[in-house]
């Protein structure tokens, strides 16, 4: 883990340098320290995090001008994606009616599984026979978004379910009544499954639709294959707290001045200029080698 965070931050140097957003002196300095194990301080720490602030900003206007999907220019006339389609933005004309295009859905309601929501609401499935193709099922609070590569099995099945009409007829009997559902599985890996069951007008219909769009995906090979959907994350008032929950990798100001991906901690401050410190800037800058770094620190010690 605390390699993953040196990593992170050395890629987040490399976006910013690209960007050409900070100093690129300063920039570069940090890039020594961490490829020689040193820990970064506090300001240094502080630094990045404001700049990574910037970077998202700018990373985001330059995305609102290009085409999700195919990723040319928009021109003055952008088509907002609906959420369900797996994008998040902006897409020119062509892609925007060509998803639209190849998106079916149908109403139904939801009667077990794996999803976090209560048996009898209502739902919308949508087929999208785009990309990688993928089903989403959205309700009032919710949207479950999968790839179709990654459907086990779509079929239907019969179960028994009460019937509120002949309880009625019977005089508050309970009576069970046969029904037909579609039930869909998707493996997700590591024994991870996620079970379906929905109740829709057109059970068998919707299982041909759903078997026939995996096999158009087998034979297109997944060439179009998109990231799976995630969910736009709400922005929060500390840049430490968006970035930590977008990407789980932060450089955290610690009281202790121990960075969560460095390998040592600092020196102890003092009031006057401390030797190691003039060291250890030197090498970060490139005006020492490692050697005379170690042999100077030796003097020092």
């Amino acid at each position: 883990m605390e390699q993953e965070r040196i990593d992170w931050t050395k890629n987040l140097i490399v976006r910013l340098l690209d960007a050409k957003i900070g100093d690129k002196k300063k920039l570069e300095a940090i890039q020594n320290i961490l490829a020689n194990n040193f820990t970064l301080e506090k300001k240094e720490s502080k630094y990045l995090q404001k700049l990574y602030e910037e970077l998202e900003k700018h990373e985001k206007k330059l995305q609102s001008k290009i085409c999700l999907r195919c990723k040319s220019s928009l021109g003055f006339l952008k088509h907002k994606s609906k959420n369900y389609w797996g994008y998040q933005g902006n897409l020119c004309g062509t892609c925007f009616d060509h998803l639209r295009a190849n998106c079916s859905f149908i109403t139904g309601k939801y009667i077990e599984g794996t999803l976090r929501v209560k048996s009898g609401e209502g739902i919308l499935l949508y087929l999208n026979n785009f990309d990688a193709g993928s089903l989403v099922i959205t309700t009032k609070s919710s949207l479950n978004y999968y790839l179709i590569e990654k459907l086990k099995k779509a079929h239907s099945i019969h179960m028994e379910t009460n019937s509120f009409t002949q309880k009625i007829i019977s005089v508050g009997k309970n009576v069970k009544k046969t029904s037909e559902f579609i039930e869909i599985e998707f493996d997700n890996g590591e024994n991870s499954k996620d079970r379906i069951v929905l109740k829709i007008k057109d059970v068998l219909q919707m299982v041909s639709n759903v078997n026939h769009l995996k096999q158009l995906c087998e034979v297109r090979g997944y060439k179009e294959t998109i990231s799976s959907y995630q969910p736009s994350i709400p922005k929060q008032k500390k840049i430490d707290e968006n970035i930590s929950q977008k990407h789980g990798q932060i450089i955290k100001e610690t009281p202790s001045g121990q960075y969560n991906g460095g390998h040592k901690a600092p020196e102890p401050k003092n009031n006057d200029e401390n030797p190691l410190k003039i060291l250890k800037l030197r090498l970060a800058k490139g005006e020492i080698t490692k050697e005379e770094f170690e042999e100077l620190k030796g003097l020092i010690d």
